[in-house]
């Protein structure tokens, strides 16, 4: 399975403001497609994943080309036969630096 990587350059924008996306793809050609997140409670229990797919310049299919990416932390997944069974699949995650320590605290 090719892999790929991406990248927004904010992690939040207002309406009317842009946001760049940087991908990095082993394959030729891959597919993007910007969703609003209306509820992200995926329990079964809950009121389940609610997403709004969105209308813009990045949906659809873009050519696929690898690009160096000097990547911080990060997670490897191994692969698994229930992966495969997913199909399409989406992985978030939101991550936020800690707060500098101020002069003289630990």
């Amino acid at each position: 399975m090719p892999k790929i990587l991406g990248y927004c350059d904010r992690l939040s924008v207002a309406p009317g403001e842009t946001v760049r996306f940087m991908v990095s793809c082993e394959a030729e050609r891959y597919r993007a497609e910007i969703v609003r997140i209306v509820h992200g409670d995926a329990n079964p229990a809950g009121p389940g994943l609610k997403l709004e797919p969105l209308t813009t310049p990045v949906g659809g299919e873009h050519p696929g080309r690898v690009q160096t990416i000097d990547a911080g932390s990060c997670a490897i997944v191994e692969d698994h036969p229930r992966l495969r069974q997913l199909g399409d699949f989406t992985v978030m995650a939101m991550l936020c630096r800690p707060r500098p320590r101020k002069a003289g605290r630990r």
